[in-house]
């Protein structure tokens, strides 16, 4: 499935229902901060050329989030409350990854910048 926006909406706003323990053994609840920043950001890559593949939530209580721009250009993203992470795939460039990245308005230009130079061949 590739999500539009209001499809990613519908969907990060249902990770709100999962409750401690979601994933069978102890994971937090997603937090909504997360689930803030996970639309800020989606709301960014409309504008990079990237299809949203799937979203998740991930076992510490943020959201991952999976692109791609074809079979040979993908991104995965990691939002949590206050970082993320990210790693960048595209054939014939070397893989970009940014673990623990402070969630700023300059760290997200930074990351729509790298995240737009896959969408170019």
């Amino acid at each position: 499935m590739v999500y539009n926006a209001i499809d990613y909406r519908k969907k990060l706003s249902s990770l709100k229902s999962l409750r401690k323990g979601w994933d069978g053994y102890d994971a937090p609840e997603i937090n909504q901060e997360s689930i803030d920043r996970s639309i800020a950001l989606l709301d960014m890559v409309n504008s990079t050329g990237l299809s949203i593949l799937n979203i998740e939530p991930s076992e510490e209580g943020g959201v991952n989030l999976f692109f791609e721009k074809d079979e040979n250009s993908t991104m995965e993203c990691s939002v949590g409350d206050n970082r993320m992470s990210y790693f960048i795939k595209s054939y014939g460039k070397t893989p970009i990854f940014s673990d623990f990245m402070e969630y700023s308005e300059q760290n997200l230009v930074s990351w729509k910048k790298t995240s737009k130079s896959i969408c170019r061949r």
